[in-house]
């Protein structure tokens, strides 16, 4: 059987691509526990593919489903980016979560999501429109704000590469003023991991705590884990391997049917 199963979910006049990922093996039987994966990228990114790929293939070893997607873009010509805004990429993650949850091989009440750099502010942000998410996990997260200001600078160019933005058009900033990802990743209390290399010279680790600060003080709970010699990419082990673990851990306990308030 080959586990990669391509999907497409329309959404206004359009159509989002992905491939939803079987577990290699499953020592249950029954509806599966799935992860959505939202990588942010707008641009090809071979270092982040590469990560993804291995979060991938480590999470489906670990007994889970993941479904990962392409951003939707207008139709334009394909040499260019035209993602029309954040809110736009928002949507596509929502549209490809309601399709989650409407598999009878995906359990509902175990669909996890894993936002990772860019696509963090993504996952984020849909984590506030559902109550639905069972565990959230934030990797090397980056604040809308940060993204902003490095989009209205001209020295901003190689945050806006590392996190997979360039070339994109100007006015795919606009709406980015107006979201807060730390709070909406606060607004309901579900287990929630924020994972980031120590080491990461591109997005500084400490930004990543706006998020778990968010949370705290939502009076909910965040486990915050900086990954020692990790850059932004956990291109390199033991960090990487170190990122994987936890990262396959903590979506471990939905495989396993538990869900403790953030445990793994």
């Amino acid at each position: 059987m080959d586990r990669r199963r391509p999907f497409a979910v329309e959404i206004s006049g359009s159509a989002i691509s992905g491939k939803l990922h079987w577990p290699h093996l499953r020592d249950e039987a029954g509806p599966a526990a799935v992860v959505l994966l939202c990588n942010g990228l707008l641009a090809v990114n071979k270092k982040t593919e590469v990560l993804c790929a291995r979060i991938i293939e480590s999470l489906t070893q670990a007994g889970l489903a993941v479904a990962e997607y392409s951003a939707r873009r207008s139709d334009l010509p394909v040499q260019s980016n035209h993602q029309h805004s954040t809110a736009q990429m928002i949507d596509d993650a929502s549209a490809v979560f309601r399709w989650l949850m409407l598999r009878d091989e995906l359990d509902l009440t175990r669909v996890g999501v894993l936002g990772y750099s860019f696509g963090a502010i993504v996952a984020a942000c849909l984590a506030r429109r559902t109550d639905q998410i069972a565990r959230l996990c934030l990797l090397a997260p980056v604040p809308a704000a940060v993204v902003l200001s490095a989009a209205q600078r001209t020295d901003g160019s190689a945050l806006l590469t590392a996190l997979g933005l360039e070339g994109v058009t100007e006015g795919f900033f606009t709406d980015l003023g107006s979201l807060d990802p730390m709070h909406d990743a606060a607004v309901h209390d579900r287990p929630t991991l924020i994972l980031h290399g120590a080491a990461d010279d591109d997005v500084p680790p400490e930004l990543s705590f706006a998020y778990s600060d968010a949370i705290e003080l939502a009076d909910h709970e965040a486990q915050h884990t900086l990954v020692a010699h990790a850059d932004h990419f956990f291109e390199d082990d033991p960090s990487r391997t170190a990122c994987l673990a936890q990262v396959s851990d903590f979506f471990g306990a939905m495989r396993d049917g538990s869900n403790p308030k953030n445990g793994t």
